[in-house]
């Protein structure tokens, strides 16, 4: 296990290989430092290596790593090196579309750096991308592969005119087939005057095209929005709770929208009916609703769940008194939070219960956990804590976050509260700046500059 107070080893003498390769799967800038600092020839291997996985603990929501491992190319000097191999290891699209794909985010990775290797003038890389999107212009866009994003980008309204005439091809053969807007790149660059006489130039002269682009309704071309559009939520029927806690779902997604837009009279009628409840699946899915809204009725309740026999309940339990200050919560929490099952959501229980020196309990907790999916959910209850806690003393466990997470929003996040809080170590202000993650790059860059 890493150490609690890590230093940027970097800084003054090269990492080790164990070193060197952590850092670099989990993103962290460290790995940049040492590469600028030191000898980087010792760690092509490595570099390579993590250029051929997937490395990221959760591709879907993290950012692509290609401009990170393309920086740590270029510090190593030899780019062609990688150039080849990588290349030469990209996957061969199949010509039967497979209906699950598990190695989708390796193969977008592979797309990207493709797409980086084209711009460098690499014809190889330009043709890889060309061809495996023509070969099955369906699996790439079942798995978002991004093939056509990147040549669309890489060649403007050529690369636009390749793409249309491809899916109009799947389309002509699919009567389901359709496609969203393509166009968000060279709207951006080109204006949407152009774009749109562009495309109804295409759509004048193949019929397939037209055919394509009016069952996808894409005929009139529009600005790309650049910020989210935010509405007022509007209160959900009581009946879409009830419907959603019938489905027994697993995934809380629907009962906790409905949540986030109930009104206190609606939150009330789902308390007075979650205690109504037999059925452990049903209570369970009651309970999602308090997971981000306070229980409203009296603690006594939800303390009396968490000593249920199910352990979902319990968890629906600790998660919901997590909103709630009370002694017996407190209590609680310190009593289970030894339980190897319970003891991230009872740790969390102490967001609304802490007390100076609770940093002890949440740091020697976070080395506590076997494996890195439950250390990565238990990075979300640590952050909810000194959100509402912003103490000193959050120093030495959001460090420990910071060096463990596998996940590197989670960095960010313990990052941006570090600084929020005023305790954000220069050491790992200066590491920060290089990490995988572009939002944590920007904000720590910007606060370089700002001091």
């Amino acid at each position: 296990m890493p150490e609690t107070r890590p230093e940027i080893r970097a800084a003054r003498e090269p990492l080790t290989p164990t070193e060197f390769k952590r850092a670099l799967e989990q993103g962290l800038g460290r790995a940049i430092l040492c590469l600028q600092q030191h000898d980087p020839a010792p760690y092509r291997e490595i570099v390579l290596e993590a250029c051929l996985q997937d490395t990221r603990f959760d591709a879907q929501c993290e950012g692509s790593r290609v401009p990170y491992l393309l920086e740590a190319m270029e510090l190593i000097g030899d780019v062609a090196f990688f150039e080849q191999r990588i290349l030469e290891a990209y996957p061969e699209t199949p010509t039967v579309t497979p209906e699950f794909h598990e190695n989708t985010w390796l193969e977008q990775q592979f797309s990207d750096f493709a797409f980086e290797f084209a711009q460098r003038e690499s014809s190889f890389a330009r043709r890889l991308l060309y061809e495996s999107f023509a070969a099955n212009p369906m699996y790439s866009d079942r798995f978002a592969l991004e093939r056509d994003v990147n040549i669309i980008k890489l060649d403007g309204l050529e690369g636009l005119s390749f793409v249309l005439e491809q899916y109009a091809q799947v389309a002509k053969n699919d009567s389901d087939f359709y496609i969203d807007s393509p166009f968000r790149h060279l709207v951006t660059v080109l204006g949407v005057a152009d774009v749109q006489s562009y495309v109804e130039k295409l759509c004048a002269e193949d019929a397939d095209i037209k055919a394509l682009i009016d069952r996808s309704k894409l005929s009139q071309i529009s600005e790309p929005y650049s910020q989210p559009v935010r509405r007022k939520l509007r209160a959900l029927a009581y009946d879409v709770l009830v419907r959603q806690v019938q489905r027994r779902s697993p995934y809380p997604g629907g009962v906790f929208g409905w949540a986030r837009r109930a009104n206190q009279l609606l939150l009330r009628r789902a308390a007075r009916d979650l205690l109504l409840q037999t059925d452990p699946e049903l209570i369970r899915g009651y309970l999602h609703a308090f997971r981000s809204r306070k229980f409203p009725l009296t603690v006594r309740h939800l303390l009396k769940l968490a000593r249920h026999e199910n352990a979902d309940v319990r968890v629906g339990a600790l998660v919901a008194m997590q909103h709630i200050q009370h002694p017996a919560v407190r209590t609680l929490a310190l009593e289970l939070r030894h339980d190897s099952v319970m003891m991230a959501e009872a740790v969390g229980m102490l967001q609304s219960n802490y007390e100076l020196g609770d940093a002890e309990i949440i740091l020697e907790t976070i080395h506590r956990f076997p494996d890195q999916e439950t250390l990565h959910w238990f990075g979300y209850r640590m952050i909810d804590i000194y959100r509402k806690n912003r103490v000193p003393e959050a120093l030495e466990p959001l460090t420990a976050l910071y060096e463990v997470t596998p996940c590197s929003n989670c960095r960010e996040y313990a990052v941006k509260l570090l600084h929020e809080i005023g305790i954000l170590p220069n050491w790992m202000l200066k590491e920060a700046a290089w990490d995988s993650c572009e939002r944590t790059r920007t904000n720590t860059r910007a606060w370089m500059t700002a001091a």
